[in-house]
């Protein structure tokens, strides 16, 4: 209740779950805004995404690793349009 629970009201945030990982049930799996994105990588688990890449890894894991490439980089270069037009 304190964060918001599954609307936390957030900007720029992107919440990546795994289908196979029991805590999804607890999060955000889809997105409540332009701001507040969700990705559910199917057969993911716990933290899956964020380990270093290996050649056994399945396709959802790495068209989800390229779709919070991608994110990040659309965030980076808002950030960065921002600050060349003086806004903070």
């Amino acid at each position: 209740s304190y964060y918001g629970g599954q609307t936390p009201g957030a900007n720029q945030v992107l919440f990546v779950n795994g289908d196979t990982d029991p805590w999804h049930v607890l999060s955000v799996t889809q997105a409540l805004g332009s701001s507040e994105s969700a990705l559910l990588i199917r057969t993911g688990s716990h933290c899956l995404d964020m380990a270093p890449e290996r050649p056994s890894d399945s396709p959802s894991l790495r068209l989800g690793r390229q779709n919070i490439f991608q994110q990040l980089q659309t965030w980076l270069k808002l950030a960065k349009e921002s600050q060349v037009k003086g806004e903070v």
